[in-house]
């Protein structure tokens, strides 16, 4: 375990969309370090919230998610996805032109539930995420 800095990434910060990763916890048994993951969405008739309490992710996997993410800002078309150590995609960008699709999605543990907001947006937004995460005091 190693005692994690209480630095929020606030990967979005719209007015329409809030997304940030928390650090909860770190294992270095198996390379990885487990996030707060939350994400509102606020339209002028409605609001949601759904929250994560804490979200294991391989250093692989948050490195690999990084990476997508240059490739699509890169690119007119694809997807990058951050995938927990169970295998689900918790965060999901897709690209298609100068469109953007986010979903960001929390389960338990058992598979009883899971919840999901999904909101669009536009391109330029990958590379405030890329900026962000780039910027992040990454250990692994």
């Amino acid at each position: 375990m190693r005692t994690l800095a209480p630095m929020i990434i606030d990967l979005t910060t719209s007015q329409e969309f809030k997304l940030t990763l928390e650090p909860v916890d770190s294992s270095d048994v198996y390379p990885s370090v487990s996030f707060k993951v939350e994400a509102t969405v606020s339209m002028p008739s409605w609001q949601a919230t759904i929250e994560a309490k804490e979200c294991w992710f391989s250093y692989e996997s948050l490195n690999y998610f990084e990476k997508s993410l240059k490739h699509i800002n890169g690119s007119s078309e694809g997807s990058a996805s951050l995938v927990d150590l169970d295998g689900t995609p918790i965060i999901e960008i897709t690209r298609l032109g100068n469109e953007i699709s986010t979903r960001v999605t929390a389960k338990d543990s058992v598979n009883m539930g899971s919840s999901s907001v999904q909101i669009n947006g536009y391109a330029p937004e990958i590379a405030q995420i890329i900026e962000k995460l780039r910027d992040y005091p990454k250990w692994w």
